[in-house]
């Protein structure tokens, strides 16, 4: 009703205005001027102000970015329930957490990056990532919020985010550092109920949570901000199904299934406590491992023609460059994990260039490395283009200065300094050749049992090859054997 009557003086205003202008009789009184301000101040700010926090992933989110995003704002609808917490995705999704949100979005607090106004916003929080390049758009909200908080697992990265509060942990999922804090609060509270333990005291809570919001909601809309968001109700902890079945699926995909190098006992135990706590295995097993699309199985299909493949240090090490002959394509990580086990390969690099909407020529560098090639991290060679992550699953994306042909030089030069910085990395091999006796003592067939102990002693070996008078080799005879027949 007040809306309505603030309306109606709004346009009764407007309207007086107008004709006064028109007739040109008189000027606007000053009680006029006032209304007409006031009106124009309206007409310029939002009449639906949602102020909230969010928590934002980076661009071409993964399993671990999502996963802690969803813990960050589960974490701060426990520790700031004053306001409502929404997670972001900036720009674009990888394929398989497209899948996965297509059942499950409705479960988890996903909004749309154009539904939120930046002016709204109080606290915002990121994940997975300290660099401003990496959340696209959404760069730009750092300096309307108040309070800037960055998690992040990788330590060898410096961020250029001026952030308030800073979490970096050595662990292999941001996932874990999030999943942590969760249980920890749970610990300290006493308020954990997993879905299964305590399911009507979590309905009755949700719904005195529902039942509160909607009151306040009545006495205008400030007060129904205030209310906190449902499953949350007075500090309960509860993790959905849903939930925990994420969460596992971020320490699962950014630690390799707890097979990487940089994989940390806290992210087992994290894993456990999902496990142990409602994470569906079905659905693990399900989105785990992603299924290739029509599109990364062509693009895989040229790979395995167009690698070339060397041999350094015992390694084997592939590289290959394609053109997408289109937009940017999603899912390219998938297709080098392939490529590395179709292969055999130790190391792959695959190299993709594709056109954006204003023709500008970018590529997409991804290497991956098996347990083999334990000298290689292909976190350091992507820092060469800014890019980053893990010792054997990395990335990098950035803009080349040229087009057509030249783009192609190009691109082919980045890989190939991308192929030397791996070989670089490599330590010198120890062979056979390293060790083996250069000078070699032979017996001859004819030599007695007395003979061959008398010589293997003077020259100090337990073994020693039977040679006839043209060098041919015969056979071995072993000191072993020759104490038998004494």
């Amino acid at each position: 009703m007040a809306r309505a009557r603030l309306s109606q003086v709004v346009a009764s205003a407007a309207e007086e205005a107008g004709r006064t202008a028109k007739k040109g009789k008189r000027r606007p009184s000053s009680k006029q001027k006032a209304v007409n301000s006031g009106a124009a101040a309206t007409a310029e700010r939002p009449l639906h102000a949602e102020p909230c926090n969010v928590v934002l992933t980076h661009t071409n989110t993964d399993f671990d970015s999502l996963a802690a995003a969803v813990a960050l704002a589960k974490l701060w609808g426990l520790e700031r329930p004053e306001l409502p917490t929404h997670v972001v995705l900036p720009r674009g999704v990888n394929p398989l957490v497209a899948r996965f949100l297509a059942y499950h979005k409705h479960l988890l607090p996903v909004r749309g990056f154009s539904t939120i106004n930046p002016e709204d916003l109080h606290a915002v929080g990121i994940v997975d990532t300290q660099s401003r390049d990496r959340l696209g758009p959404a760069a730009a909200w750092l300096s309307h919020a108040s309070h800037v908080a960055v998690y992040d697992h990788h330590l060898e990265v410096s961020g250029d985010i001026s952030a308030d509060e800073l979490v970096l942990e050595p662990v292999g999922s941001a996932t874990t550092v999030l999943v942590e804090r969760l249980r920890q609060h749970a610990e300290r509270k006493g308020t954990f109920a997993s879905p299964a333990a305590d399911s009507s005291a979590v309905v009755a809570a949700a719904a005195a949570a529902a039942a509160a919001t909607a009151n306040a909601a009545t006495q205008g809309h400030d007060a129904a901000v205030g209310g906190g968001s449902v499953g949350y109700a007075a500090g309960r902890l509860t993790l959905s199904q849903a939930e925990a079945t994420l969460f596992a699926l971020g320490i699962r995909a950014d630690t390799g299934g707890l097979s990487y190098a940089d994989t940390t006992p806290r992210d087992g135990h994290a894993l456990v406590w999902l496990m142990e706590n409602g994470a569906s295995q079905h659905a693990i097993a399900e989105f785990g491992h992603g299924r290739l699309s029509a599109a990364q199985r062509d693009v895989l299909s040229n790979a395995l023609f167009e690698t070339s493949r060397c041999v350094h240090e015992g390694l084997q090490v592939g590289r290959v460059h394609l053109d997408s002959g289109r937009g940017f394509m999603a899912g390219m990580a998938a297709v080098a994990e392939e490529l590395l086990s179709l292969m055999g390969l130790d190391v792959v690099l695959l190299a993709v260039t594709h056109e954006n909407a204003k023709a500008q020529v970018f590529i997409s560098l991804i290497g991956r490395a098996s347990a083999r090639a334990k000298s290689v991290d292909l976190n350091a060679v992507m820092r060469t283009w800014e890019g980053g992550g893990h010792p054997a699953a990395a990335a990098a994306s950035f803009r080349l200065s040229s087009k057509g042909d030249e783009a192609k030089q190009e691109a082919l030069a980045a890989l190939d300094k991308a192929h030397s910085l791996v070989l670089a990395q490599v330590p010198q091999q120890v062979t056979a050749g390293d060790l083996m006796t250069t000078r070699v003592f032979a017996c001859s067939p004819d030599e007695t049992m007395d003979d061959a102990r008398a010589f293997m002693l003077r020259v100090q070996r337990k073994a020693a090859p039977v040679v006839d008078t043209e060098g041919t080799f015969l056979g071995m005879l072993k000191y072993r054997d020759v104490m038998k027949a004494l």
